[in-house]
């Protein structure tokens, strides 16, 4: 398969998919602005009223840095076909040449939506990053959002999940990280993650010969921080935090979202 889109990547905002994006984004051939979003709308030709999407890729201001004029968004989307657009994309932005030369579409919030956004390009891998209801509800309550919005947008983003897990045509394009194992496990997910990609694209993958190479890739962009992304997430300093944070109401609720996470899994 010949088109430049090699992945999607989403899961809750705070879950943990700019550090997935990163590390897919060490592979030589591939990077990506900061969020996307176009599969939201039936057409290309509609992205322009998903306003707040729409702006991003033409700004010039981090870590908002598809960087497109307006003339090259027009061009972008003047196309009925989302594979010719991410095509198009590649061809206009900045962030690629001969050797980077695919694309992969990060946006958290498409994980709301996902049965839908993966009808939209049926060739394409789709990844899913995941945080346990404890880590996910602390990068929630640190940005003051309630215990029960919290526990609406989980079991929001699990039943979203399990309607594409009972789809066999789109749950072989799926794959759920879960986020502790990117941290503690990151050789093995990035396997993983790219023997995934290699199942449904043309890129080329070595484990043997890339791994370092990735993980180099990957260290130095996010010490560089040139596209003012979030740094990468120290997992164990983060659980010491939240086990002292949290009220015993919340350690109960919490235990009840894992629980109706599995259930519904299962």
């Amino acid at each position: 398969m010949n088109h430049k889109l090699v992945a999607v990547l989403c899961g809750m905002p705070f879950s943990g998919t700019t550090f997935l994006s990163r590390i897919i984004c060490g592979h030589k051939q591939i990077d990506a602005g900061f969020e996307c979003g176009m599969l939201f709308e039936n057409t290309p030709r509609e992205f322009n009223k998903r306003k707040k999407f729409y702006n991003w890729m033409m700004s010039l201001d981090r870590p908002y840095n598809w960087k497109l004029s307006v003339t090259e968004m027009l061009y972008v989307c003047d196309t009925d076909n989302f594979y010719e657009s991410y095509d198009r994309i590649v061809e206009k932005c900045h962030l690629y040449n001969d050797e980077v030369n695919r694309i992969i579409d990060k946006t958290p919030a498409y994980i709301y939506r996902l049965r839908n956004i993966m009808t939209k390009v049926d060739r394409t891998p789709f990844i899913v990053i995941q945080k346990d209801p404890d880590f996910q509800y602390y990068s929630y309550k640190n940005r003051d959002r309630t215990l029960d919005e919290f526990t609406e947008l989980y079991k929001k983003q699990i039943e979203s999940l399990n309607r594409v897990m009972n789809r066999p045509i789109l749950n072989k394009r799926l794959l759920v990280i879960n986020f502790k194992d990117l941290n503690e496990q990151l050789e093995e997910s990035i396997k993983k993650i790219f023997n995934h990609i290699q199942k449904f694209t043309s890129l080329e993958y070595s484990h043997d010969l890339m791994l370092d190479e990735i993980i180099n890739n990957t260290t130095l962009d996010i010490k560089s921080n040139q596209k003012k992304l979030r740094k990468k997430f120290n997992y164990e300093k983060e659980k010491q935090l939240f086990d002292k944070s949290f009220t015993p109401f919340e350690k109960e609720r919490l235990n009840h979202l894992r629980e109706f996470s599995t259930s519904l899994k299962s």
